[in-house]
């Protein structure tokens, strides 16, 4: 095939000029097939190397988490063998109302197979917020919008509790009991403007 022949087929000859985009001059150019190359490199080393043995990620880990983090393409595995959590997690609300009376309010938790993924979601965010390492910025928003989701003409809640709850998972096969800890580790006053 000619040379003339493969600009028609691609719709390139003629008097009609093809004005390309910024997306394909990066594309084209071989600077941008460069640093698309090293962007995709860079992507691929970091999720690698943040999936492996805690031994050999120590030095590495923290600056490729941030980046992970930041893409949303973090992973932990470590649900899994061979360093399972060793803590179960569980975080509730106790929602204060005007009229003096309270009730709890828990995370959704999904039901059994497919219905669980709907849920992921919500464990992921109560993990978050309820993790030793915890991001403190997610307290007040969350209380928020749990005393905004509860309210009702004839109640409104005044302040909303983050409760805590761990206990450490036995071993399988054990007969230990599961004793759960408790603590009330944020109160956040709900303005009487934040209804729904």
């Amino acid at each position: 095939m000619t040379l003339s022949n493969e600009l028609t087929k691609n719709g390139l000859s003629g008097s009609k000029t093809t004005r390309l985009g910024v997306q394909e001059r990066i594309e084209r150019s071989r600077l941008g097939r460069l640093v698309i190359s090293g962007f995709l490199i860079f992507t691929i080393l970091a999720m690698v190397v943040s999936n492996l043995p805690r031994s050999e990620e120590a030095y590495t880990k923290n600056f490729f988490d941030t980046y992970l983090s930041a893409t949303d393409l973090r992973q932990r595995w470590n649900l899994f063998a061979p360093d399972p959590s060793k803590k179960t997690l569980q975080l509730s609300a106790l929602i204060s109302y005007a009229d003096g009376s309270s009730e709890i309010w828990n995370f959704p938790t999904g039901g059994n197979g497919l219905d669980s993924y709907r849920y992921y979601r919500w464990r992921k965010l109560a993990r978050r917020v309820n993790s030793n390492t915890s991001i403190a910025i997610l307290w007040q928003p969350v209380a928020l919008w749990i005393g905004r989701e509860q309210a009702d003409p004839d109640r409104r809640p005044v302040s909303v509790a983050l409760i805590r709850r761990w206990a450490t998972t036995p071993a399988p096969g054990s007969d230990e009991k599961v004793v759960w800890q408790e603590k009330n580790f944020v109160t956040v006053p709900i303005p009487p403007d934040s209804s729904r």
